[in-house]
């Protein structure tokens, strides 16, 4: 009876671990183009009101619900690279700021102590 509980035990334990790591963050493509992708966090998705990468001007367009103070802009490496200040809801970021690779942006709102960030990826 003893080896049956544990048995029972061991494999509820090996069976919740399996489900809590296949899927450790559900993320959103809020950005799909053919050399650049931008992902976010589901529950931060909403926050933004349209995001496009206009491919004549080379350029990220984020539109969001309310004003942004700033954005950080951080490397591969996560090291962070420029800090610039935005104080509207639209911010457009050029594409040559970054190399190709994982890169993140941190999207500071007014009013929010919190940085929501995304992932941008450059091929």
């Amino acid at each position: 009876m003893k080896t049956l509980i544990n048995l029972i035990f061991i494999v509820t334990i090996f069976g919740t671990q399996l489900t809590a790591s296949a899927n450790p963050t559900n993320t959103v493509k809020i950005i799909k183009a053919e050399k650049v992708e931008v992902t976010v966090h589901q529950e931060s998705a909403e926050l933004f009101t349209a995001a496009t990468f206009n491919s004549q001007s080379q350029t990220f367009e984020f539109s969001t619900g309310q004003d942004i103070s700033f954005i950080q802009i951080f490397n591969e490496g996560g090291q962070l690279e420029f800090q610039l200040p935005v104080m509207a809801n639209k911010v457009k970021i050029s594409k040559a700021l970054f190399d190709s690779g994982d890169h993140k942006l941190g999207f500071m709102f007014d009013g929010q102590k919190e940085i929501k960030f995304t992932k941008v990826t450059i091929r």
